[in-house]
C-alpha cells in the first residue's frame, strides 16, 4: 500500500477486542515472521487472544512465536485461515501482501474482516491513556527502545512495540500496561498517519521510500505533518535544519526540540547536550506545556552513554525529551510519570542501555577480530555507523555492505558513494531484492562503482553473493580489525558465520599453495625462449587469488615482475630472484554487453578480434596479429595497422578502451576510466598496476560488414606472415620506430626499414640473429643467450647511430635481477 491508501481505512472497531463479554478473538497474521507483525502478534497473544500466522519461510522468529503459544505455518494457503480449528475472526496483513495472496483473497471471499497492521497498531496507540510514537528516517528503533528502557528503569510498566529486538526484553515487544504504550511508527508506507499518540517524536526526515509517495518529497513531508498534528505534543530534532520549517508549521501545538547545538534552541524550548566531550551535561532550556513555557533550567550533571556515535547521543536526547514531554497535568492514576526536575533520573536510566539488535550489535571476538552487525541501509546511516566505529573503537574498520531493493538502489545507489569514508576495507555485495522484481541495469554494482569513484585509493571489492563476501572477508581482514556486516537484507546471517569461521579457523586452503611454483624456467614463458629460472612463479586464477598473492608478496617484501604473454620481453640468463606473476586462464573471460566488450586481463588479442566479429562488433581487427595479452597490451599501448571499414589504418589499445579493473602491488583494487589514464606511442600511465579486466567500446557491424572485416583480417595476417618472422622464436619488435625527417634515410618506414637499408639483416652474434624477414626483429636462431641478444642489439644500435645518425630507442623489456 502507498500512503494515501490509508485515508480510506477505517479505525479498527473498539468493540472487536473490548466487547461486553471480552471473549478471546481468533486473529490470523499474513507474514507473521516480520518484525512489525510479530510484535503485534506477541501483544495480542499476551492479552489472551488466539493467534495464528503464516510466513514464506521458517525462521527463529516463528519459533519464538510458537513458544508464546502462537500457531505458525510456513507457506500461504487459504486453509491457514482455520489453522486454530475454527475460522479466524480477523486477518492482519502488511503492505507487502498483495490481493493475490491466497489468505488475503480467501478472507475477502469468506467475509472475514481484513485489517492492515497499521490499523491494529493504531488501535493500541490511540486507545492508550498515554502513548509515545517515534518516527523518522533514521533512529526509530533505537529511540523507541530507549524510551521503553527509561520508563521501565523509572518504575513504569510500558507496553512496547519495537522495530527491532531489544535484548533485555528478549523480544521486539514488551508486554506491559495497555495504557502506557511506546511504538516505532513506520513512515515507509505512510501508515504512521493513522496514529494519534500523546507524544510524537520525529528524529529526522530525509527523502526515502519515495516510491510510496508518488516520488514526491513534498508528499513525504505532508505525511509527517499529519503525524505531528495527530499528536498531543511534538518532540523533534532541532539539529536537523530542514525541521525548522516543520516547527513553524506546528508552532501552535505543544512541542519540544532537542539537539547538540544550543543555538538551535527555538524560543527557549530546547533540550540539548552542553558539550560533546566524553561526558555530557544535559540542559533543558524550557518545558512546554500546551499553554505556557517553564523557563527554568535543569542541570543533569555527567552523563555517559554506552553506545558509540553522535547519532546515538542524538537518539538519547530524543528519548529523554519524549519521556520529559510525556509529563502532563493528568498523571497516570496508578503511577505518575516522571515529574519536572527529574531529568537526572531520566538520563541516569539510559546509561546502561546497550542498544537494540542489529544496531551496532557486537556478535563476538575471534583471532583478534571483533565482529559487529548493523541494520544501516541508508547513506546517512552507513556513514554515521562507520564513523562511530572508527571514533569509538579506534581500530581499522572492514565492512561488508549489502544494498537493499532494486527500487531503492536505482533511486539512491550513487548516494552511498561518500558514505564509506571511515572504512579501511570495503566489500559491496549484490543487492538484496526483498522480493522486488528486477529492474534492468540495477544491481549492487551501482553502489560499488559510486564508492570506487569517491575513494579510488581504498581497498574496495565486489562480491556476487554472501558466500563470496564471506570468503573474501576472511582473506582481507587483519588482526585488530573490526568487521561489520551491514544492510537490511539477509546479510545479517553472515556475521555469525564469519565468527564461526574465525573461531574454528575454517579458512579455505591458502591459494598460494595451488598457484605457486618454484624455480620455474622463464624460457618456457617467453616467446624468445631465453632465460633462467624465476625463484617463485605465481599464476592466480581469480581476483581473489590475485589479491591474496599480492598481499603476501607485499607483506614479505618479495621483488615482483608481472608477465603477460611473454612477448616484447627478454629474460636474463641468471633468472629472477623474486616472484614472477602471470594471470592464469581464469582471467581469460570475455563477454559482450551492448557496445561493450568486457575481457579478462590474460585474454590474447588475436582471439578477441575473432570474438568481437562473432558478435558483430568491429574496430578490433588491428589486434589480429598482436601476440600479447590484454593486460600487457594496455600497459604498453600495443598497436598495429587495422581495418577501418574502407582502408587500413594504425590503431592501438587506447583507441577503444573505456575502463580497466586493476590491482595495486599491495592488493588494492581500482577501477580506472579512460579519462583517468594517459596513453602515448607504446606507453601508458598504468605504471605498476596489474590489469585484471578491461572494457572496450566497439562499433556494431552488419553481417555484410563482418564478412568484409573477416576478409581484411585474413589479408592482415597474410601480410604479417610475409613481413614478420612469425614462426621464429623472437620477442617482437626490438626498437620503437624513430622519426627521421632529414638526411639520406628520411624515407625509411620505421626501424626495420632503416636496419634493412643499412644491410644489417642476418647479422648474428652467437645464437642471436637479426631476422632476414624484418630488420626490427632479433630471433633465437638456436641456443641463444641473453648475452648474445644484448651484444647484437648494441652492435645494431652502434651501426645505426654511426652511419645514419639515429639513436634507436628500445621497445623490448628485460626481466631479471635488478629489473
Amino acid at each position: 500500500m502507498r500512503w494515501r491508501d490509508f485515508d480510506s481505512l477505517d479505525a479498527l472497531p473498539d468493540s472487536f477486542f473490548d466487547g461486553a463479554n471480552h471473549e478471546p478473538r481468533r486473529v490470523h497474521f499474513i507474514g507473521i515472521g516480520g518484525v512489525g507483525m510479530s510484535a503485534l502478534a506477541f501483544v495480542l497473544a499476551s492479552r489472551g487472544h488466539e493467534i495464528s500466522g503464516s510466513d514464506a519461510s521458517e525462521s527463529e522468529m516463528l519459533e519464538r512465536l510458537r513458544a508464546a503459544g502462537v500457531l505458525c505455518t510456513v507457506g500461504h494457503d487459504e486453509e491457514n485461515l482455520e489453522i486454530t480449528g475454527a475460522q479466524a475472526d480477523a486477518v492482519i496483513f502488511g503492505s507487502a501482501i498483495t490481493s493475490s495472496n491466497p489468505e488475503y483473497s480467501g478472507a475477502k471471499k469468506l467475509g472475514i474482516p481484513v485489517w492492515h497492521r497499521a490499523q491494529l497498531l493504531a488501535y493500541f496507540v490511540n486507545n492508550a491513556k498515554f502513548s509515545i510514537a517515534v518516527s523518522g528516517t533514521h533512529g526509530k528503533s533505537t529511540t523507541s527502545a530507549m524510551i521503553a528502557h527509561i520508563l521501565e528503569r523509572c518504575g513504569k510498566n510500558p507496553t512496547a512495540i519495537l522495530g527491532a529486538e531489544y535484548p533485555p526484553f528478549n523480544s521486539n515487544a514488551r508486554i506491559g500496561d495497555p495504557d502506557l504504550v511506546v511504538v516505532e511508527a513506520d513512515e515507509s508506507d505512510g501508515s504512521f498517519t493513522l496514529l494519534k499518540p500523546t507524544v510524537a517524536v520525529v528524529t529526522n526526515v530525509e527523502p526515502e521510500h519515495l516510491e510510496n509517495y508518488g516520488d514526491s518529497e513534498g508528499e513525504l513531508w505532508r505525511a509527517f505533518d499529519l503525524f505531528a498534528l495527530s499528536a498531543g505534543e511534538l518532540v523533534f530534532n532541532g539539529d536537523q535544519s530542514n525541521l525548522d520549517e516543520f516547527y513553524s508549521r506546528h508552532s501552535e501545538m505543544g512541542y519540544l526540540s532537542y539537539g547538540f547545538n544550543s543555538s538551535a534552541d527555538i524560543e527557549g524550548r530546547n533540550i540539548h547536550f552542553a558539550d560533546q566531550s566524553a561526558h555530557y551535561n544535559l540542559v533543558s532550556n524550557g518545558r512546554l506545556n500546551n499553554d505556557s513555557v517553564n523557563s527554568q533550567s535543569f542541570e543533569i550533571g555527567n552523563f555517559t552513554l554506552a553506545l558509540p556515535g553522535l547519532h546515538n547521543l542524538n537518539n538519547a536526547l530524543g528519548a529523554i525529551g519524549a519521556v520529559y514531554a510525556l509529563n502532563t497535568d493528568e498523571p497516570l492514576a496508578y503511577n505518575p510519570p516522571v515529574r519536572p526536575g527529574e531529568l537526572s533520573e531520566i538520563a541516569t536510566a539510559l546509561q546502561d542501555f546497550q542498544g537494540v539488535k542489529r544496531r551496532f550489535q557486537k556478535i563476538g571476538d575471534a583471532n583478534q577480530i571483533t565482529i559487529y552487525d548493523d541494520y544501516a541501509h541508508h547513506p546517512t546511516e552507513v556513514q554515521s555507523t562507520l564513523r562511530a566505529a572508527r571514533d569509538f573503537l579506534q581500530r581499522p574498520v572492514t565492512v561488508i555492505f549489502q544494498p537493499h531493493r532494486y527500487s531503492r538502489t536505482a533511486q539512491m545507489g550513487r548516494d552511498f558513494g561518500p558514505s564509506f569514508d571511515a572504512a579501511d576495507r570495503i566489500i559491496i555485495t549484490q543487492l538484496y531484492s526483498a522480493f522486488e522484481e528486477p529492474i534492468a541495469g540495477v544491481s549492487g554494482r551501482i553502489v560499488f562503482d559510486a564508492v570506487l569513484e569517491n575513494f579510488p585509493d581504498k581497498e574496495i571489492h565486489y562480491a556476487e553473493d554472501l558466500e563470496q563476501a564471506r570468503s573474501l572477508a576472511l582473506r582481507i581482514v587483519q588482526p585488530n580489525d573490526v568487521l561489520f556486516t551491514m544492510g537490511a537484507g539477509d546479510v545479517s546471517t553472515l556475521a555469525p558465520r564469519l565468527l564461526k569461521s574465525l573461531q574454528s579457523e575454517e579458512k579455505k586452503p591458502s591459494p598460494k599453495i595451488e598457484i605457486e611454483k618454484y624455480n620455474e624456467p622463464l624460457a618456457k614463458h617467453t616467446t624468445m625462449k631465453i632465460g633462467g629460472a624465476a625463484k617463485i612463479w605465481i599464476e592466480p586464477q581469480s581476483e581473489e587469488e590475485l589479491y591474496f598473492a599480492l598481499r603476501e608478496i607485499s607483506r614479505k617484501g618479495t621483488p615482483l615482475f608481472v608477465l603477460g604473454a611473454g612477448s616484447n620481453l627478454i629474460a636474463t640468463d641468471e633468472g629472477f630472484d623474486g616472484a614472477v606473476l602471470s594471470l592464469g586462464k581464469g582471467f581469460n573471460s570475455r563477454r559482450v554487453e551492448g557496445a561493450q566488450m568486457i575481457v579478462g586481463g590474460s585474454s590474447m588479442l588475436p582471439k578477441l578480434t575473432h570474438f568481437a566479429l562473432d558478435h558483430n562488433r568491429g574496430n578490433f581487427e588491428w589486434a589480429c596479429g598482436v601476440p600479447g595479452t590484454v593486460g600487457g597490451s594496455i600497459w604498453g599501448n600495443a598497436g598495429a595497422r587495422g581495418w577501418n571499414g574502407s582502408d587500413f589504418e594504425s590503431r592501438d589499445c587506447a583507441a577503444d578502451l573505456e575502463s580497466v579493473v586493476a590491482y595495486e602491488r599491495d592488493g588494492r583494487r581500482r577501477v580506472l576510466r579512460r579519462r583517468d589514464m594517459q596513453f602515448a606511442y607504446r606507453k601508458s600511465s598504468i605504471g605498476d598496476l596489474i590489469i585484471a579486466e578491461a572494457t572496450f567500446i566497439l562499433k556494431r557491424l552488419s553481417d555484410e560488414q563482418v564478412e568484409d572485416s573477416r576478409h581484411a583480417v585474413k589479408e592482415l595476417l597474410a601480410r604479417r606472415r610475409a613481413t614478420q618472422p612469425v614462426s621464429a622464436a623472437c620477442s617482437g619488435c626490438i626498437w620503437k620506430n624513430p622519426t627521421i625527417e632529414n638526411g639520406e634515410y628520411s624515407g625509411c618506414k620505421g626501424a626495420g626499414d632503416l636496419i634493412e637499408k643499412l644491410g644489417l639483416k642476418e647479422l648474428a652474434i652467437g645464437g642471436a640473429q637479426v631476422s632476414a624477414v624484418h630488420g626490427n626483429f632479433i630471433i633465437n636462431a638456436g641456443n641463444a643467450t641473453e648475452a648474445d641478444v644484448l651484444q647484437l642489439m648494441a652492435k645494431v644500435e652502434a651501426e645505426v647511430l654511426s652511419r645514419a645518425g639515429v639513436q634507436l630507442e628500445r621497445e623490448v623489456r628485460f626481466i631479471g635481477n635488478g629489473e
